[in-house]
């Protein structure tokens, strides 16, 4: 969170919400929060969590299937990109940068440690992501960090 600063969001996008921790927190200074996981249970506590914030939106899907209509000035990819092998995960990327607005910020933050159910590493999310930004033209890293156990990016567009 402090990697986005005070900055008021209009409208985010969180795929992979989980239990709505992170949503919770967007909520909070964004207009609008879309949140989704593929997971019917993390949803069901992730809007129980969110119950009394009016800006979050939390729902059962798949980034694949029920991309939100319109565009986001906020995209968050948060422990989430190692779920996909990297022809996905480039995919997923194009898709959700279309609707990154002017001025809009993507973060992308992954856990660096193994586990048997991640398709990537941490470090390889990041190396994906990071390519096919660099394809978009006006897109920049404005801010980047690793400490231990996890690393985070931050890229905005121009």
């Amino acid at each position: 969170m402090a990697a986005l600063g005070e900055k008021r969001h209009r409208r985010a996008f969180e795929p992979g919400c989980s239990i709505g921790m992170l949503t919770r927190r967007l909520a909070e200074m964004c207009e609008q929060v879309e949140a989704m996981d593929i997971s019917p249970t993390a949803v069901a506590q992730a809007q129980q969590r969110c119950r009394h914030l009016p800006a979050a939106a939390i729902r059962c899907g798949t980034v694949a299937n029920s991309l939100p209509a319109g565009t986001f000035d906020l995209l968050i990819l948060s422990e989430i990109g190692y779920y996909f092998d990297e022809d996905h995960l480039r995919e997923l990327a194009s898709t959700v940068l279309e609707r990154l607005e002017p001025g809009g910020t993507l973060l992308a933050s992954h856990w660096l440690g193994n586990s048997p159910d991640h398709i990537l590493s941490g470090d390889a999310v990041h190396a994906v992501l990071a390519n096919v930004i660099a394809a978009v033209p006006g897109i920049a890293l404005a801010h980047s960090e690793r400490r231990p156990g996890f690393r985070l990016d931050l890229w905005v567009r121009a």
